[in-house]
């Protein structure tokens, strides 16, 4: 761990922008995966995952702000924060203001009971967020509820395939679905290591979990890759092939070896 610690600010810096290169991947990936979902608008549910991924993307980075701000005991983050909870209040009205058209609530009972289930999780976030600006709840208790409101999203996601319709929509998305829960098991690993950084310091628990966590990372790649055109593949492999990857890649032998 002492190598690594002497690394610290270098890994830091080049681990941060994996976010970003992901998000751009993704976003240019959505652009040729739009085109085939917008061929078959028979499904609203297509839109309700578009209003839900905003609302994960917020809670994700809202997340990533609250942990950071506890633990610097309200030294940092603290502008960002109210600032990022501003912009997640509102993906959470529009939302709110899309379900109140979407008649597939109305007419499918599970997807009801399920959204309702959300809406009860999430009824809690305003008193989380409380907790957070007086650090009267501890990192852990705060992850685990974000995560949990995370989780629920992304389950929204996996109904999506009951709704595609033809084999163009169905692999379009299955490239959707791979893509955010990469992005999510990107933000835990993130956290994870800034965490194994700052005590100097892998226990047993966190070597377990950063296994896992790349492990499902490299089995949804691999489900990505097999619904990518190949156009979009040779795209994806250009980015994973860049330096920032191949760094990445060498940090984290590193920290397999500990």
């Amino acid at each position: 761990m002492n190598n690594l610690k002497l690394r610290n600010k270098i890994f830091l810096i080049l681990v941060l922008p994996i976010l970003a290169i992901f998000m751009l991947s993704s976003t240019l990936i959505f652009e040729k995966v739009e085109k085939v979902l917008n061929m078959d608008k028979t499904s609203s549910y297509i839109e309700f995952t578009d209003q839900m991924s905003k609302l994960l993307a917020n809670l994700q980075k809202e997340r990533e702000l609250s942990l950071s701000y506890i633990n610097s005991y309200a030294q940092t983050k603290k502008d960002d924060l109210e600032n990022q909870i501003k912009v997640s209040k509102l993906a959470e009205e529009n939302l709110d203001t899309f379900i109140k058209k979407f008649y597939l609530i109305k007419k499918e009972s599970k997807l009801f009971d399920k959204y309702e289930t959300f809406k009860t999780n999430i009824s809690l976030l305003d008193e989380k967020r409380t907790s957070v600006k007086e650090l009267s709840k501890s990192s852990k208790d705060i992850e685990n509820y974000y995560d949990e409101l995370i989780s629920d999203l992304l389950s929204f996601f996996d109904e999506l395939l009951i709704y595609s319709n033809s084999k163009e929509l169905l692999k379009a998305s299955k490239t959707y679905i791979s893509i955010t829960n990469i992005i999510e098991k990107t933000y835990k690993e993130n956290y994870l290591i800034k965490n194994i950084f700052d005590n100097n310091f892998i226990s047993n628990s966190n070597y377990n979990n950063f296994i896992s966590l790349i492990i499902f990372q490299d089995s949804d790649i691999n489900e990505l890759r097999k619904n990518l055109t190949q156009e979009q593949l040779d795209f994806f492999n250009q980015k994973l092939q860049s330096t920032i990857f191949t760094n990445i890649d060498d940090f984290r032998r590193a920290i397999f070896l500990k």
